[in-house]
């Protein structure tokens, strides 16, 4: 069986909420894509090995042809606009794409004929050592949260896309449901003042850490809940592992340093 074709709906440099570590995790598991991008954005640095498609994004007829000849649709855009977030939920039924996986929670119909999955991810361990949430490195205080007792679910860039690409391998194990990811731990959806928090040029991450380390707020996922053997996917457990895997980013994400 052909491998099934995507239709990536990012920004120009396919940076938003999973972003390059997405498309390229599509791409090196030998998956064709295709990206849309607004009419106006003439600029990009993609990869040659993406197709990029420059769409009209308030013309339903310039959408659908975009859609046509593809299988899943992949919304890597911020929820901010919800108007074109409900265009991209019928569009791909008229153009018959067969599943869909958005950027923000909610439920497509049952009858509709189009399927879905939503990724459920943690904090992005990037996110947290970039802008100091979980720790800032120039130190010298850390702050702890709850003493440091409270556990939490995170999630890396990577993960998601190994996930992205189990769910794209694997249609008919994950048909209408919830697939929970998880990298370090496992975890549940923010909360959600918290999205909209981190929709902002300038978020409030007070809110945001409420919404992770608040007692009650969903920061963690129970193993029942976890489908990630379903999709080849494993999440760290040993110590060392999770040292490793932050000592990593902690090079990439805040050296700058690849590898």
């Amino acid at each position: 069986m052909s491998a099934p074709k995507i239709v990536l709906v990012a920004n120009p440099q396919a940076s938003g909420p999973i972003g390059l570590s997405l498309l390229n995790s599509l791409l090196n598991a030998g998956l064709p894509v295709t990206v849309l991008t607004r009419q106006s954005n003439t600029q990009h640095t993609l990869t040659p090995r993406a197709q990029v498609l420059h769409v009209d994004y308030n013309s339903l007829t310039s959408l659908q042809a975009a859609h046509s000849n593809h299988d899943i649709l992949i919304n890597d855009l911020p929820p901010r606009d919800l108007n074109f977030h409900l265009r991209l939920i019928d569009v791909p039924l008229a153009a018959g794409i067969k599943r869909l996986l958005p950027s923000k929670f909610g439920r497509v119909s049952a009858e509709s004929g189009l399927s879905y999955i939503l990724l459920i991810t943690g904090t992005f361990l990037e996110f947290g050592l970039k802008t100091g949430f979980f720790v800032d490195l120039s130190g010298p205080k850390v702050e702890l949260f709850d003493r440091g007792k409270r556990k939490v679910s995170i999630s890396t860039m990577a993960g998601v896309g190994r996930v992205a690409v189990g769910a794209v391998r694997s249609l008919e194990a994950t048909v209408g449901g919830e697939v929970a990811e998880m990298r370090v731990v496992s975890t549940e959806e923010l909360g959600w003042r918290a999205v909209e928090e981190l929709g902002k040029e300038e978020p409030d991450l007070g809110i945001v850490a409420r919404a992770v380390f608040g007692e009650g707020s969903g920061g963690l996922f129970e193993e029942g809940r976890l489908a990630n053997e379903a999709l080849g996917v494993r999440g760290l457990r040993e110590e060392e592992e999770v040292r490793e895997e932050v000592r990593e980013e902690v090079r990439e994400v805040v050296l700058g340093v690849v590898g």
